[in-house]
């Protein structure tokens, strides 16, 4: 199979462990073996290609598969922004933090580090923040809504 990895993992390609899963099931991984750089890459994301091998069972031509790669290294404190509290604007990730009954701060999200569910944050939110899951797009209007200029003043 051919695996895209993003640029800032492409050293880890062959060195780190790997396990694969078919992407649109919760199963667990399988692991793969790496073979090769590929000499092609995938024109739908971005990153390096490599060819790794792994077993066949439930797996079929095309099918998209979800990597999880084991590196070691250091550990590093953060939070898990669920997807559902984020919006996007402006091309990037936010999410609304309360300070207070009334009042709510955009925080941007770090989308680096993509976790099921969501997106792990080391540097923008701290344990113990209330992060907004429902109503964020609502906040958003809010906050947005002075530009929206009045043509008939009434």
């Amino acid at each position: 199979m051919q695996l895209v990895f993003p640029f800032d993992l492409q050293a880890q390609a062959g060195k780190a462990g790997l396990t694969i899963a078919p992407a649109s099931v919760d199963a667990p991984g399988r692991p793969a073996r790496y073979v090769s750089p590929a000499p092609q890459g995938d024109s739908t994301l971005p990153g390096a290609t490599y060819f790794y091998i792994a077993s066949a069972d439930g797996l079929r031509a095309g099918m998209r598969v979800a990597a999880r790669m084991h590196v070691s290294g250091k550990s590093q404190s953060g939070v898990i922004i669920p997807s559902v509290a984020v919006v996007w604007h402006g091309g990037k990730a936010w999410a609304y933090v309360r300070e207070d009954n009334d009042t709510f701060v955009r925080k941007e999200v770090m989308t680096d580090n993509e976790v099921p569910g969501g997106w792990f944050d080391a540097g923008n939110f701290e344990a113990g923040d209330e992060v907004v899951v429902s109503g964020a797009q609502l906040l958003l209007s809010e906050e947005q809504k002075f530009q929206i200029r009045n043509e008939n003043e009434d």
